[in-house]
């Protein structure tokens, strides 16, 4: 690999691995950089070869460790105890690049993209010294290239204005932008930038013109409060007289024709019902036999999303999207009576004629275990284990699947797997997998693939092979998933969830516990969101006992832009849910302007202690008086109500902070924006407990990253959440973390810390350095053998012997030191892989 001193190189994997720095230049709001080539000198390297950025392939990824790998160790670089994974690096090259005559990268000299650092917008100017040629076989080196940034059209009064300062940042201005002084000319302010998060986002429960925290104009009632409601499974939710007056008393005393129910912004429609059956709302009153009740449906939305895709000189990553399975729903009183959404009912009432019967349903069971979180792209990346391994005792596996009420029609069914690819060896195929249903040797599926992907194979089978329960069998390699497609006849747990043709027909559905049918069509959504728009289904005819059957007709739905097959719920008494919690949100107080401070501590109630006079409150106050800081502490279930309409979501926090940001004045309308923020509490990578750990929590969550030229395949972006202006990855507030989980724990860091500023302990101390690395030294790993040269240039004066040992390390830390800097592949729990480090100290 070429090196230029100073410079980095290119990480996307199978492109040539040249040297390459990125600069940023300041450019003036709203303009559309391009840029001119003034001179450029260019020398001619002769016959040349560059190799490319290697592909991290992981032979074998396991559950435990596993020995040693199946290539040559001298090519493999063995995992450290407790490791669960080896890895090689494969020098594959991409053809799209090393298989045409042209120069890579095209010029020496480009533009990247457009961002923001903090108030000063700019652009990247990524330098490539070394152009390779790889079907010439040669390379032009540019020592020197003349180049100058065009700004073209900006937005008017912004490419000159008086400079603005920005104290608390002005150092990392100029050492981050090449045209520093130039740049001041053009700062963004707070509420400047175009095309960034600044937007006021909505307030759970809240209208969108009371972002101050007051009433919406027109409201019923401004002493009802706002209320949520906690989803986790789709169903008809409830709420009575009784529940209401326990958990919401204060709904109870306004008309009821005021209440309205909503989800991410989006109006939910209810049904408010009296006790005989009519309508509960048209009195004005909610009356001891009048409940409310709704169609509700858990969290959903793609485990995934990119996050940074950045062809031809980084690799692509993701970031997670898949936060909680738990919908928050908002009960609210607003609005005049009759303004909100209800639920449409239509008669299902059993006709002379009757149209065709259905006999049986379709539907599909899941077997969705998961017990291994191994991230791969944007997929799901939680799996099914143990995995299975070839020529071991683990290489087969069997796989239960319940189902209960189905039919004995004539079907051929689907089954469905989907696997994960646990291993990538030189060979292809990698993989061999059988898969077959009970005693059903002859059909199944027998399918070679290749690879760590994700691969999807299905086959039919006849509904006379499946029984209750079902047994897939597996032979080979890691379990994602499998569904089955079978026929259904009756109820379970008194429900009954299926679809069906879009067709006029009648239903006759059995095993119901009682004689109170509630039916819905929950076909359609509602328009920009996944929530359903549902329609009551009423009449129904009740027969038979003790378990009871409901008969109901629907015709054929004839509307624009039908659906070719339509979904309904039949339920009985006993499957009426009620939410899985519900309680009154706090008024709004995030989005007052007149708020304002330096400093912003978003930390989880149960690992702090807010109070005056407390370890946070004395270390806040020492920073106002010692540095002149203002400070405000945020609970982060506040920052959910108000910034992601109550739900659990890391990306409320980069709303919040652009919106204090770009917001908060203070009191007198001129205070500086937040520049500093402090999350105190602890984070996870399994945000949903997928795993079900005693231990679980996520206090302040972190954004996970999936990236996949990596060992674990994710990383935890606290970054992330403080590059809120623009799509750029670099942070607009100084931002640290202590991942504390209780006060008592948060209270000795604070402590430590005002200590240790106030006071700091006499001692040689502040003359020990340690240097930490991991013993990876490889040839072509320049990392460690720069770092041991570091080393050995210090003055033996001030530094003597090394420990080799993790404990020795940790002994030369405890006793505190100024500087502690470690070199490696960091782990989850060692700091490096294979351990080796040197303590240095004064000598007397």
């Amino acid at each position: 690999m070429p090196r230029v001193v100073g410079f980095g190189h290119n990480s996307r994997p199978g492109e040539p691995m040249l040297p390459i720095k990125v600069l940023l230049v300041a450019i003036p709001e709203g303009a559309t950089p391009a840029l001119r080539v003034l001179s450029a000198r260019a020398e001619a390297l002769g016959p040349f070869d560059v190799a490319p950025v290697p592909t991290l392939r992981v032979p074998e990824r396991l559950e435990h460790p596993r020995g040693a790998s199946r290539r040559d160790a001298a090519s493999v670089r063995p995992a450290g105890p407790g490791s669960i994974q080896e890895y090689d690096e494969d020098s594959v090259r991409d053809e799209k690049i090393y298989g045409r005559d042209a120069d890579f990268p095209a010029a020496p000299v480009r533009l990247g993209r457009t961002g923001y650092l903090r108030e000063q917008r700019y652009v990247e100017v990524l330098y490539s010294p070394l152009v390779f040629n790889s079907a010439r076989k040669w390379a032009r080196f540019f020592p020197d290239v003349q180049v100058e940034i065009l700004f073209g059209d900006a937005i008017a009064g912004a490419i000159v204005r008086p400079s603005r300062p920005d104290p608390l940042f002005e150092e990392i201005y100029r050492q981050s932008l090449v045209n520093y002084e130039q740049g001041k000319l053009f700062r963004v302010g707070p509420g400047e930038a175009v095309g960034t998060m600044s937007a006021a986002p909505r307030i759970g429960g809240t209208d969108l013109a009371s972002a101050g925290g007051s009433q919406p104009a027109g409201t019923a009632s401004a002493a009802a409060g706002r209320y949520k409601l906690s989803v986790s499974q789709a169903g008809v939710y409830r709420l009575d007289y009784t529940y209401l007056q326990t958990n919401a008393p204060d709904l109870l005393q306004v008309d009821p024709g005021t209440l309205a129910l909503s989800a991410e912004g989006v109006e939910i429609p209810i049904s408010i019902q009296a006790a005989g059956g009519g309508s509960g709302e048209l009195d004005g009153r909610f009356d001891t036999g009048d409940f409310l009740e709704f169609y509700g449906r858990p969290k959903s939305g793609p485990f995934a999303l990119i996050n940074y895709n950045y062809p031809d000189t980084f690799p692509d990553v993701f970031q997670a999207n898949d936060f909680t399975d738990t919908q928050v729903y908002w009960l609210t009183s607003s609005g005049a009576p009759g303004s909100h959404r209800r639920t449409p009912a239509v008669s299902g009432a059993p006709q002379g004629s009757p149209p065709p019967i259905a006999t049986d349903f379709e539907d599909t069971a899941v077997f969705d275990e998961n017990n291994l979180l191994l991230p791969l792209d944007d997929n799901d990346p939680f799996y099914s284990i143990p995995s299975l391994l070839a020529d071991s005792s683990q290489s087969t596996r069997d796989i239960s699947l319940p189902l209960p009420g189905k039919a004995p029609a004539t079907y051929t069914s689907t089954v469905t797997v989907r696997l994960r690819g646990g291993s990538s060896f030189d060979v292809n195929p990698d993989h061999r997998t059988i898969v077959w249903i009970n005693n059903d040797t002859a059909g199944g599926a027998n399918f070679p693939w290749d690879g760590e992907v994700i691969w999807v194979q299905s086959f039919p089978e006849p509904q006379s092979v499946l029984t209750n329960p079902t047994t897939i069998h597996f032979s080979l390699p890691g379990i994602a998933g499998v569904s089955l497609d079978h026929q259904y006849i009756d109820t379970v747990g008194d429900a009954l969830t299926f679809s069906y043709p879009n067709q006029d027909v009648r239903f006759q559905v059995g095993g119901f516990s009682a004689a109170a049918p509630v039916i819905y069509e929950a076909t359609r959504t509602l328009a920009g969101s996944p929530e359903a728009d549902p329609v009551r289904i009423t009449d129904a005819a009740v027969s038979g006992a003790p378990t009871t059957t409901f008969t109901f007709d629907v015709p054929r739905d004839a509307s624009a832009g039908a659906p070719a097959v339509r979904t309904f719920a039949v339920l009985g008494p006993a499957a009426i849910r009620r939410p899985d919690a519900i309680g009154r949100a706090a008024d709004p107080v995030l989005h007052d302007p007149t708020n304002g401070a330096d400093i912003v501590v978003i930390a989880a109630r149960s690992a702090v202690d807010a109070s005056t006079g407390g370890a946070l409150d004395n270390l806040l106050a020492f920073r106002a008086s010692a540095q002149g800081l203002t400070s405000k502490v945020v609970f982060i279930d506040q920052i959910y109500d108000e910034f992601s309409d109550g739900l659990r979501d890391p990306n409320a926090i980069r709303t919040f902070l652009s919106y204090a940001f770009d917001n908060w004045k203070g009191p007198s309308g001129t205070a500086r924006s937040p520049a500093f923020v402090l999350l105190v509490g602890d984070a996870t990578s399994d945000y949903k407990n997928t795993l079900l750990r005693g231990d679980w929590v996520d206090q302040v969550p972190s954004q996970i990253m999936f990236a996949r030229n990596s060992i674990f395949g994710y990383y935890a972006s606290d970054n992330w959440l403080a590059s809120f202006r623009g799509a750029d990855q670099i942070p607009d507030v100084l931002l640290g973390r202590i991942s504390t989980r209780t006060p008592a724990a948060s209270a000795g860091v604070f402590d430590k810390i005002r200590r240790y500023e106030q006071s700091p302990p006499p001692g040689l101390w502040k003359g020990h350095v340690v240097l930490l690395a991991g013993d990876d030294k490889q040839p072509g790993n320049g990392d460690s053998v720069l770092f041991e040269s570091i080393q050995n240039r210090l003055a033996a004066t001030y530094f003597s012997a090394s420990p080799y040992s993790l404990a020795r390390s940790s002994a030369s830390c405890n006793p505190g030191r100024p500087s502690c800097r470690t070199s490696g592949t960091g782990r989850s729990r060692p700091w490096v892989r294979p351990h080796s480090s040197r303590a240095r100290t004064p000598r007397a």
